[in-house]
């Protein structure tokens, strides 16, 4: 439901033709890695490392939870900062027929330089999520995901 949301707000402040499209690309790039950073792997690699901490070394769990977050602070930043500066080869890799139309191009990279942030945030959710998850609060990471049907 909150897709078909989405879709209504882009296509009402973009449109249905070149300005919607590079949203649509622009928007595509940082969520395939939020697949993979905010729902995937990051979650499934330190949940049951906290997990095991809280109840084995409670009182080293949030010093681990801290190294976690500045190491993935620092992933994060760098992974945005190579984005931002990369965006457009990456445009070019994700959408090649844009070439053909030199404005396209360019609102597409301006749309992309500005929606790598969202990695970052979207890194530092799933943390948070993790934290949350390991300490049986369950209720908000379960939904936050909605938002992003």
């Amino acid at each position: 439901m909150l897709g078909f949301v989405r879709d209504i707000i882009i296509a009402r402040y973009f449109g249905t033709a070149r300005y919607a499209e590079a949203f649509v690309v622009a928007f595509r790039i940082p969520n395939m890695l939020r697949d993979l950073i905010g729902e995937g792997a990051t979650n499934a690699a330190f949940v049951p490392v906290l997990s095991e901490y809280l109840v084995k070394k409670k009182e080293e769990f949030w010093e681990l939870a801290n190294v976690i977050l500045n190491l993935l602070l620092i992933a994060l930043s760098a992974i945005t900062i190579v984005g931002v500066l990369a965006s457009p080869l990456i445009v070019r890799l994700i959408a090649p027929g844009f070439l053909d139309d030199p404005e396209k191009f360019a609102i597409t990279v301006r749309l992309t330089r500005l929606m790598f942030p969202y990695i970052l945030l979207i890194g530092l959710a799933a943390y948070t999520m993790g934290v949350l998850n390991s300490l049986k609060h369950f209720s908000a990471p379960a939904f936050g995901p909605c938002f992003l049907n």
